[in-house]
């Protein structure tokens, strides 16, 4: 296919799209939501484990990451039943307002992670 053939179907798709087919946000955050709350209630014990271990490793941590908080649960605690309850305790730990954002930046040091940017935390006490 010649780039003239792939601009045509490229516009042909653009023209047939609706407003139906138009991604919604609001749709997006429920199913978010709805994903969090599925591997929270799939990982209840390892959750109420991790709060804790992550708060005690809070404590003694001036400033941290996520990655910093899974490498330590880790040890500690064992691995979750699926890989975005990571994510969804971090969630927890924030609302709680166990780690704060600074509103850094830092690159993983995991190399399944490719160097991608995660937030820099800090515990509430460092306020």
């Amino acid at each position: 296919m010649d780039s003239q053939q792939w601009q045509g179907s490229a516009k042909d798709e653009a023209v047939t799209m609706n407003d139906t087919e138009t991604p919604d946000l609001f749709t997006g955050q429920q199913l978010r939501d709805a994903g969090i709350s599925q591997v929270l209630n799939n990982n209840v014990d390892w959750i109420v484990l991790c709060v804790a271990e992550a708060e005690r490793f809070a404590i003694d941590a001036l400033c941290f990451t996520g990655e910093d908080i899974r490498l330590h649960c880790r040890i500690k605690v064992g691995q979750p039943r699926h890989h975005n309850a990571w994510g969804a305790l971090i969630n927890i730990l924030i609302k709680r307002k166990i780690i704060v954002p600074t509103g850094q930046f830092k690159h993983m040091r995991d190399p399944t992670s490719h160097a991608r940017l995660t937030p820099v935390y800090q515990n509430w006490k460092a306020l």
